[in-house]
């Protein structure tokens, strides 16, 4: 997320110097883009400042609350986002190779399924519906009593698939076009678009509403999770907004000055094989996540009790048609399939 307004004006500069000289291949554009990445993940002040930069932007906006601020944005820049995926969508479709991004992405391989694709895919899950760290009990929290939850619920699930689904069809479609290994990574996306967009019209336009919006998307997801601690010290200890927001946005940049820096100055520290930033990602993403709503159904059924959650759901106007007994087989049979996968992948 720091490097994004960096490898944003470095893409500029580079698409700007190939209009100049136009000498260079576009099959080399993803290249170039990537080492401007590269060389600017290794500098060690820049992502720090970008770091820092980052979190005083999510405290201006958790400061001034939720609905005073980035929910008004959001209705605007998402929505504009989802516009700009189609568009790469439809270009990474016409390129000459793009049917193998395609069959790399939809044709299973179900000989390599195993614990630990299945565990990958729930902590994917988990992360990108904001499950298992708080975040969506924060935010449900500010809905009106009378929302209906359920049909909320399969909303958020029905277009985030949907999101997922166009961007991995316009970032593999791509990668396989412009000759890219797709197991480079999260940065993949600093190699790959800068290559489709200076093969549109309007690419330099384009490009930089990108990964602005793309920006502000890592924002919101910065804000959210900073949402989450600010709201329970406000609520359970008392706290006022101004000292909760403060307190845990420094704590957090301090906990993210090694990630910070591990691609860099700290680039030589090594755990199991990972640098610092991949390491906590592969810990939460896999591991931590699961843990959080393996927990999350064991408090649900023990703690808050299932009468109280379909009470709850039912409030909004949902239909729900099913027994608290039912509601709990269900929620049991979560729980083991969380934690069966879990062990599986320890296991084996």
């Amino acid at each position: 997320r720091v490097s994004l307004p960096d490898s944003l004006v470095n893409w500029v500069l580079l698409r700007i110097s190939l209009k100049n000289g136009g000498a260079v291949p576009d099959t080399l554009l993803g290249i170039i883009a990537g080492q401007e990445f590269e060389s600017y993940a290794i500098k060690s002040n820049l992502p720090l400042f970008s770091h820092l930069a980052f979190m005083v932007i999510c405290v201006l906006v958790v400061l001034r609350g939720i609905k005073g601020g980035i929910e008004k944005w959001n209705r605007i820049l998402m929505p504009t986002l989802f516009l700009i995926i189609i568009m790469l969508v439809l270009r990474g479709l016409t390129l000459e190779g793009s049917s193998r991004g395609l069959a790399f992405l939809f044709a299973p391989d179900f000989s390599k399924l195993n614990g630990k694709v299945m565990l990958t895919a729930l902590g994917h899950a988990f992360f990108t519906l904001s499950l298992g760290m708080g975040a969506m009990l924060t935010y449900g929290s500010y809905l009106s009593k009378n929302e209906d939850l359920v049909k909320s619920a399969l909303w958020v699930i029905v277009l985030d698939t949907l999101v997922a689904l166009l961007a991995g069809v316009a970032i593999f479609t791509a990668v396989f076009a412009l000759g890219f290994e797709p197991t480079q990574g999260a940065g993949l996306v600093f190699y790959v678009l800068p290559g489709i967009f200076a093969k549109m019209p309007g690419g330099l336009v384009v490009g930089i509403l990108f990964f602005l919006l793309l920006t502000i998307a890592a924002i919101t997801s910065g804000v959210s999770l900073l949402e989450v601690v600010t709201t329970y010290f406000i609520d359970s200890k008392g706290w006022s907004r101004k000292k909760a927001t403060l307190t845990f946005a420094i704590v957090i940049f301090l906990l993210g000055v090694p990630s910070s820096l591990s691609m860099g100055a700290w680039s030589h520290i090594s755990i199991l094989g990972y640098n610092i930033f991949d390491f906590l990602d592969y810990l939460s993403f896999k591991y931590l996540l699961p843990l959080g709503g393996f927990f999350m159904v064991i408090f649900t059924i023990f703690k808050w009790g299932t009468p109280n959650l379909l009470a709850e759901l039912k409030r909004g106007g949902a239909d729900i048609q099913i027994s608290a007994k039912v509601a709990t087989a269900i929620l049991y049979l979560t729980g083991i399939f969380i934690a069966v996968t879990f062990v599986a992948e320890l296991v084996g």
